[in-house]
C-alpha cells in the first residue's frame, strides 16, 4: 500500500512538470513571423531606397534638361539665333527675315504693301551696316542682345545723329527708334549681336532702297 502510493505520488509530480515546461513551439511561437516581417520590412526598405535613388537621378536629369532648355537668349550665340529664326545674310551686312506683309495695298491698283516687318540680327564683329536708306519710314524696334547705335544723316552737311536702341530707358537707350524715309542710316551691335525688328510703311520694295557704295559716308560724318 505505501509503494502504491509513492507511486501515485511520483505519477502526479511527473505530470506536474510536464505541464509546467513549455514545448518548443510554444515558448518562440512568433519567430518565424517575426523573421518575416523583418524580411519583409528590409525589402521594403531596400525598394524605397532605389525608388529615391531612381527618383533623384530622374530629378538630377530633367534639371539638368530645364537648365540646357531654360538658357537665356542673351546667352546664345548669334549661330544659334540666326539658325532658330531662319535668317539669311542681308546686302546691308546682318541677317534678316521678313515675318509680316500686310496684304492691305497702298491704293487701289498698287501692289504695294501698307507695311512690312522682318527680324533682323547684326553682330559686332560685323558692325557697322553699310549706309542706306529708304523711301518709305522705319521704325526699329529692340528684341535681344547688346544695344545698337544706328547713325542718322540726311547728307546735308549737318553732324551725323546717333540714337542707341536697347531696353534700358533709365540709361539712355530706347527701344524704339524712328528713322524718317530717305535718311541714310546705319547700324553697330554695341556687344557680340543685336537682334531687332524694323517695321516699314508703306511696306518694303526693292526699288524703293538705296545701297550706298562701301567707303561712301554723308557730308557731316567724322
Amino acid at each position: 500500500m505505501s509503494l502504491r502510493i509513492s507511486h501515485l505520488l511520483l505519477l502526479l509530480s511527473l505530470l506536474l512538470l510536464a505541464k509546467a515546461t513549455p514545448s518548443p513551439s510554444s515558448a518562440h511561437p512568433s519567430t518565424p513571423e517575426t523573421n518575416s516581417s523583418s524580411n519583409s520590412n528590409s525589402d521594403s526598405n531596400n525598394n524605397n531606397n532605389n525608388n529615391s535613388n531612381n527618383s533623384n537621378s530622374n530629378i538630377t536629369i530633367n534639371a539638368h534638361e530645364n537648365e540646357t532648355a531654360k538658357i537665356p537668349i542673351s546667352h546664345r550665340p548669334a549661330s544659334q539665333i540666326i539658325a532658330h529664326l531662319k535668317l539669311t545674310p542681308n546686302v546691308e551686312r546682318g541677317y534678316y527675315a521678313q515675318t509680316f506683309q500686310d496684304p492691305d495695298t497702298t491704293c487701289a491698283g498698287s501692289n504695294r504693301s501698307v507695311s512690312t516687318l522682318i527680324y533682323y540680327l547684326l553682330e559686332g564683329a560685323d558692325s557697322p551696316s553699310r549706309w542706306h536708306r529708304l523711301d518709305a519710314t522705319e521704325v526699329w524696334h529692340f528684341y535681344a542682345g547688346s544695344p545698337l547705335t544706328l547713325s542718322l544723316s540726311r547728307d546735308d552737311g549737318l553732324p551725323v545723329t546717333k540714337h542707341l536702341l536697347g531696353p534700358d530707358v533709365f540709361d539712355g537707350q530706347a527701344p524704339q527708334v524712328v528713322v524718317p524715309k530717305r535718311v541714310w542710316q546705319r547700324a553697330w551691335s554695341e556687344g557680340e549681336w543685336t537682334l531687332v525688328g524694323t517695321t516699314v510703311a508703306p511696306g518694303f520694295t526693292s526699288t524703293g532702297f538705296e545701297l550706298a557704295p562701301p567707303e561712301w559716308k554723308p557730308r557731316g560724318s567724322c
